[in-house]
Formats: C-alpha cells, structure tokens, sequence
C-alpha cells in the first residue's frame, strides 16, 4: 500500500522559466543574463573588467557545478559557485558586496516569481487527502528557505509535511539519500512511497532504485522518453490523483498475494476467454494460540547475563559492555574488506563519530553519542548490507528502530533524535562507507561515487588524509569503550556545571 507520495519542484510542481516572459514584459533582463551581470558590475565598480571575462568565469562555473552535481550528487550553494567565478578571474568583492549579490541571486524568483504547474493545486489538495506529501528538489540557484517562499507564494506549501532539498540533505538527486530523507520525514519506507517528476535520470531511476514507484510527468517539459521505466506517464496534473491511486491498488493487491501466488497488473486482469487465470496458492493457517506457544525464542543471551528480547526489546537489559563486544565482531561490507583483521562495526561506529564532530564542531557529547551507537542494533542482530535490507523490507527496518531506540533511552538519549542531528549522522554514515569502499572494499572512486555519493566539504573535512587500517577486535572493543566512556564523563561534567 502506498502511504506517501514525494514531487519534484521544477517542471512538476512549478514552471521553471515561466517567469522569463514577466522579466521580459517589465523590460529586465532573463535571469541568466542579470545573474552575470550584477557580479560584473560590482566589479567593474572596484577596477575595469570586460564583461565578455566575467560571463565566460561564470559559465565555467556553472559547468563545474554541474560536473559536481551529475558525478558527485551535490548542488554547490550560490556562494560557493560566486567564489569560483571570483577565483578563475583572480579577483575578489567586499563582504558585505558579495553578500548583496548572493542575497540578489537567491531572491530573483522570489521578486518576479515563476508559476505554478495548471492544475497542481487542485491534485495536490485532492492527495493530500489520502497521502502524506513531501518535496524533493536539487537546488540550483535558490536554496531551500526561497523554494519554501516559493511554495508558499503559490499556494502549494501547506500541502507538504517533508521538505528534502539538495543543500540540506547533502545529496542531489538521484542519490539514494535526498529520497530516504522524504521517506525519514514521513514516517515511511521508500517502498511505500510513490515519485512524481519529470527527470528520467534524476527522479524515475532514483526512485526506482529504491523500491519506490515513480510516475514521469510530462505536463511541463514534453513527451518523455519512450523506455522509461516509470510505472505512469502524466501529461496534465489534474489525472495524478487517478493515476497514483490506480498504482496505489496494484502496491496493496501485491503486498495481499499469499506466497507464490502470481499478482495479475491491472491492464492485463481481464484475460481472453481461452487463457485461464493461475491457480491462487492457498495462504498459509493462521497461527493459533497453540502455535505461537511453540514459537522460538526471540531473546538473545549476552555474556553479562541479560537477556534482550529483539522483538520487544527493554533498555534496562542493555549494556555498553556487551555492545561494544558485539560490534567488535561483527564485520562490515559481509568481510569483504583488505587487511589481516575484518573492518568491524565498531571501527566504523568511531569512524561515523569523528566524521560527525567535523561536520558539527559545537554538538555536545549526548549528540556524539548518538553518533558512536547509531548501528548500535548491529551487536544483535549483525550488519546487514544494504541491498539486502531493502529486500528483506520494512519489518527488519522496525526491529532496527525498536531496537535503537531501547539503546539510545538506556544511555539518556531521547528515542528519535533531532532532525539535524539525525541528518549529521547519516552524513557522516555515508561519507564513512564512501572512505571504507574506495580504501578497504574494493571500489573504484567512480563506483563509489554512483553509489554512495563523495562527500561534501571532503577535502575541508580532511576526509582526504583519512586513512583506514582495520583494528583487531580487542583494540576495537577497547576503543569503542574508551570513547562511549569520555563521552559520559564530558555529560556527567557538563550536568554539574
């Protein structure tokens, strides 16, 4: 069944140039045209430059950015690509100047703003009614805050519960992670999400990698590409109401078929009189009282003597102790990794903490707590790669939550972290399996990047002189110890203080 539904802002939910035709009406110059020369005017204002030199600066930053955004999955901000057209030209702006002119670039689609898609706020309003509703968007020149005002100023805001932009995810589409944001904001599994967008490469194949349904919208950008592997095509916006809930229909009818049993699409149910339809498998019995009396056990004895149960797990049967050795056994990448010792959870688990303390220099030890026990799960329940998980569902995704949870209450965290901090960590998972991939897993940093996506800010977090070598078990223990242990010690002083 389907619980949510994500758009794409641009060309889905809003017209991306439909607001060249009001600049050009009011006598203004296209939004290309003033973005380069508002830079070469203040420029121009401190010592003469061409022109022709500052637009050819600024066109090889836009083609750096978008270099960065298809190989590595990131949207520089404004600033970032504003400092490169000043570097290449060997030149630089006051702050106060340069602020301005960022501010500027941020706002122009907000002063003359670009419409809304014809008939999205009608099916918008019509889903929002059965469906939580999320954006999910690269940010190309406007960030985050100016797409919401966009939203707003349409209208179309107050429809959305998730926002997952580019600049504040970290990742642009089509990595997996601006799509997991949507589905971490909604409450819900990519595989209960459906994508509407009109990118073939950015939306319906991120989308599908995941799990998610995906329908391609052409109302805005034309026909779409004949191969596409989306579920749907859409030509108007007033037919996705129809549309998500006639794949909504097919989602359940699939997750309802007992076991082997063949789920029939609908375009193909009503089959010609001489084909006869398979035999349905008869669904399994269900478990009675009697049954479920010899079910086994679903606790886990640990060497301190608690019993955890992973169904229904109690804090007050968890330890450090026993966490720490678990994850000191428990491989990453199923093993696959070089060195004489396997690269444990609990390397990894040091590794995500002191990625995330670079990311957040100010977050105190509680937040880097929640760093350190992030895959904390794992010491009962091992470390399942991500493939498999996404196969296995969202069961295994929940006893990893419940289980979770039980951790972070035992040891004073609250059960669901802060958004921000929740973000910093899976940031600093990713940029962790992107170092173990490239050093220890055998990927080139081609594939790496497709998969997991460089990390942003690498080289100014100084991922680039990280260096990996897998720890024996008992150093890991001993480190993962040492580390969960002064980071108690900094709350228990930060509460006296």
């Amino acid at each position: 069944m389907l619980k949510a539904v994500s758009f794409d802002l641009w060309d889905t939910l809003v017209r991306k140039d439909s607001d060249e035709p009001k600049r050009a009406a009011q006598g203004l110059r296209s939004k290309l045209a003033e973005r380069r020369r508002l830079v070469w005017q203040a420029l121009n204002d401190l010592a003469p430059i061409a022109e022709d030199a500052v637009a050819a600066a600024y066109d090889g930053a836009d083609a750096a950015f978008d270099r960065t955004r298809q190989e590595d999955f990131v949207t520089w901000t404004i600033g970032e690509r504003l400092r490169r057209v000043l570097d290449s030209l060997g030149r630089d702006l006051p702050a106060e100047t340069f602020a301005e002119i960022v501010k500027a670039h941020e706002e122009m689609e907000i002063a003359i703003p670009p419409d809304a898609t014809e008939g999205i706020a009608e099916a918008l309003g019509a889903l929002t009614l059965r469906y939580r509703l999320c954006v999910v968007s690269d940010t190309l020149v406007s960030p985050a805050g100016t797409l919401r005002r966009l939203l707003a100023s349409q209208g179309l805001g107050d429809f959305f519960t998730g926002f997952a932009f580019s600049d504040e995810v970290g990742q642009a589409k089509p990595h997996r992670a601006i799509f997991e944001s949507a589905a971490d904001q909604l409450g819900v599994e990519p595989q209960e999400m459906l994508h509407v967008g009109d990118s073939e490469d950015e939306d319906i194949e991120g989308a599908k990698a995941l799990g998610m349904k995906a329908i391609l919208f052409v109302g805005v950008g034309g026909s779409g590409r004949a191969d596409t592997a989306a579920d749907a095509v859409c030509e108007r916006a007033a037919d996705l109401p129809e549309i998500i809930e006639q794949l909504s229909s097919e989602a359940t009818d699939e997750a309802r078929a007992p076991a082997g049993q063949v789920v029939i699409p609908a375009q193909m149910r009503t089959a010609p009189e001489t084909e006869a339809l398979p035999e349905p498998v008869a669904p399994k019995p269900a478990v009675t009282r009697k049954s479920a009396e010899k079910a086994p056990r679903a606790w886990q004895r640990m060497l301190s003597g608690r019993r955890l149960d992973l169904l229904d797990p109690s804090p007050l049967d968890v330890e450090v102790e026993d966490i720490a050795h678990g994850l000191s056994r428990v491989a990453r990448w199923n093993g696959q990794t070089g060195g004489d010792w396997a690269f444990t959870v609990a390397q990894h688990s040091l590794l995500v903490e002191e990625i995330f303390r670079r990311l957040r220099p100010a977050a105190g030890p509680l937040d880097c707590l929640a760093a350190l026990l992030h895959d904390a799960p794992e010491y009962v329940v091992g470390d399942l790669i991500t493939p498999f998980k996404s196969a296995i569902g969202s069961d295994y995704k929940a006893l990893e939550r419940r289980l979770l949870a039980a951790v972070y209450l035992r040891f004073g965290l609250p059960a669901e972290l802060a958004k921000p901090v929740a973000s910093a960590i899976k940031r600093a998972d990713r940029a962790a399996a992107f170092l173990e991939a490239t050093q220890l897993a055998g990927f080139d940093e081609a594939e790496a990047r497709r998969i997991f996506g460089r990390p942003r800010g690498y080289e100014n977090l100084g991922l680039d002189r990280v260096r990996l070598e897998p720890w024996p078990p008992s150093e890991a223990k001993s480190r993962f110890l040492a580390r969960f242990a002064k980071l108690d010690v900094l709350e228990t002083a930060g509460k006296e203080d």
